[in-house]
């Protein structure tokens, strides 16, 4: 028997939670892949290396490499292009192989 994953036929009962393109700001990826940063979370007393994946206006996704993460919600600094700005880690997803995929939402 044939089953659908995913009902297709209607878009009434989803309507506005499927948009194209949900970003408020363009995501753009930095000149060097290498670019890196430094997280720094308080609450654990933890500061950790990581890459810069891209940037936008409102924030940052970047990756980590490692076990542990900073938690959903927590409010942190990240030390890019010269100066230190307050992010809450707005998601975090483990990558397939090991550590972080994070999105980090600026503050200020």
């Amino acid at each position: 028997m044939k089953h659908k994953l995913f009902d297709t036929s209607s878009d009434q009962s989803l309507r506005g939670t499927m948009d194209v393109e949900r970003r408020q700001f363009e995501r753009t990826s930095p000149e060097d892949p290498d670019t890196t940063a430094v997280l720094r979370d308080p609450l654990a007393d933890a500061v950790y290396p990581i890459r810069v994946v891209d940037e936008s206006r409102g924030g940052l996704r970047v990756l980590l490499d490692g076990a542990d993460h900073p938690a959903v919600g927590n409010m942190v600094g990240v030390e890019f292009s010269g100066s230190v700005r307050p992010a809450t880690v707005r998601w975090a997803l483990a990558k397939r192989d090991h550590g972080w995929r994070i999105g980090l939402e600026w503050l200020d």
